[in-house]
Parts: C-alpha cells; structure tokens; sequence
C-alpha cells in the first residue's frame, strides 16, 4: 500500500469521526428543542452569574446562570449565550425563558428585550 492510499484514509476517516461528532451535537440539540417546543412552559429568571470559558484552542464560550421557580423550587441553570448577546445581560436582570417540564435543566432564553420592565 503506498503513502498516498494511507494518507486518504486517515483523512477519510478523520472526516467520517468528525461527521459523526458533529451530526451527534445537532441531533442532541435538535430533540432539546422540539421537547420545549412541544411541552415547554414560561417563566422569569433572574441572571445570577456571568461567564466563560476558555478552551485549548484559544476559543471562548460565554454563559449566564439563571434562576427561576418551578413549582415554587428554585432552579439554577447555566446557559449557553453567544458572544454577540453577552453585552445585552447583567447580573440581577429578569429574563423570559421556557423550560421543558419533564427536564428543568433544559432552558431556551427569550431575548432581554422581551423581558419585563424593571419595578421603580
């Protein structure tokens, strides 16, 4: 077998993982959104907390930790945020967001602007 031919398998295979991983986080994130679209119920958060991230290869993610009452229990939840968003949350602002009931750990934000009107 010559170089070549085991150079294009390793980069098919490499490839084919990758696939795999990638087409897994969409399927993952895919059913958490059609389980809040089809059960999900609304609530107001308060932001508890502001992050990030930093991974090995110089990347970031940012998140918020929100918590919100179900069923009169507080949930606290670390969410996901892009960084084009992380300007528009503060710590102690009320956000929108719905849940899914069966899994209270899975959140979807509805934009700050939705949120209501801070009480004078």
């Amino acid at each position: 077998m010559s170089v070549a031919i085991v150079g294009v398998w390793v980069l098919l295979t490499f490839a084919g993982v990758l696939c795999v991983i990638l087409l897994a986080a969409w399927a993952t994130r895919h059913r958490r959104g059609e389980l809040i679209t089809a059960t999900g119920r609304g609530a107001i958060g308060r932001v508890q907390a502001m992050g990030r991230d930093d991974d090995a290869l110089g990347g970031s993610s940012y998140w918020l930790k929100v918590e919100y009452d179900y069923d009169h229990v507080p949930v606290t939840v670390k969410v996901q945020i892009s960084w084009r968003d992380k300007e528009r949350y503060r710590v102690g602002q009320r956000i929108g967001l719905t849940f899914a009931p069966s899994r209270p750990q899975i959140v979807r934000l509805d934009p700050p602007e939705w949120a209501a009107p801070k009480a004078s």
